[in-house]
């Protein structure tokens, strides 16, 4: 999507529908205090539009390319009059938003430098859930989920096939990115990465409103959308048959992972 696209919601009564072009800006600037490329060969930096309410809507990126030399940015199809973050990434998988960047009128915006704080930039990059929602621990064919629409039925096929490749079980956790069991289970699994041992973690997002990841998956889970919120945890087969399925009050207590009973039920299902 560029900001030369429009979606517009209709429905049986529209009549009439007018699209009005606002036009382009060209945004520039350079960003400071980018730590040391660990994971990669370069930085990338893009725009995106902010994300569609009913979340039925694919990529929200506007424009996306490397950093330049110098870590400097130019942007040349900006939308007028719209708030656009600006994100950086190292692999392409999980991005960091660093700025809120909007153009007032065509022509150049020169923003000058955009300081990051590098410890941040770096607890984004490698936070555990974030990567297992980019789809990173079944990704070994460079085949970024996140960014190959939203079609969850081929997400699963993909985890499935991965799966089977290393012959592992798949763990599913289907979350609200936001809510505090999937902070809780990010704050456990960058503390011990030992949890999943012995499973590919791919993680699904559920949130109000539900969009396609939900519609697709929750169903299938046979769990209901308001468990689906909190966190459900399922464990796949490497045929892609659905063994075991943990509805929140399984493995969590007040708001709090419960580790002793996620470890119990993760034992039973270890190759």
């Amino acid at each position: 999507m560029n900001c030369g696209d429009a979606v517009a919601r209709i429905d049986a009564d529209t009549k009439e529908l007018t699209l009005r072009h606002r036009g382009y800006a060209r945004i520039r600037g350079k960003i400071v205090g980018l730590p040391p490329l660990k994971r990669s060969v370069r930085w990338e930096a893009r725009l995106t539009l902010p994300v569609d309410d009913t979340g039925e809507f694919p990529s929200p990126v506007v424009e996306q390319s490397p950093l330049q030399d110098r870590e400097e940015f130019v942007f040349r199809f900006s939308c007028i009059g719209v708030n656009l973050d600006l994100q950086i990434s190292d692999t392409g998988r999980v991005w960091h938003t660093v700025a809120t960047l909007k153009a007032d009128a065509e022509g150049e915006l020169d923003v000058g430098e955009i300081a990051v704080d590098a410890d941040k930039l770096e607890a984004a990059l490698t936070d555990p859930m974030a990567l297992a929602f980019a789809g990173a621990d079944i990704d070994d064919e460079q085949f970024v989920l996140n960014d190959r629409g939203h079609d969850s039925r081929a997400w699963l096929a993909h985890a499935v096939e991965a799966a089977n490749r290393a012959n592992k079980k798949l763990l599913i956790v289907a979350t609200d990115p936001n809510g505090p069991l999937c902070r809780d289970l990010a704050q456990w699994l960058r503390e011990d990465r030992a949890v999943t041992d012995g499973c590919r973690l791919l993680a699904l997002r559920v949130s109000q409103p539900f969009g396609i990841d939900a519609h697709s998956f929750v169903p299938w889970l046979d769990v209901s959308f308001a468990d689906a919120e909190q966190m459900v945890m399922a464990i796949v087969s490497p045929q892609g048959i659905l063994l075991e399925r943990w509805r929140p009050g399984e493995f969590s207590h007040d708001g709090r992972i419960d580790r002793a009973k996620v470890q119990a039920l993760l034992t039973k299902h270890r190759n």
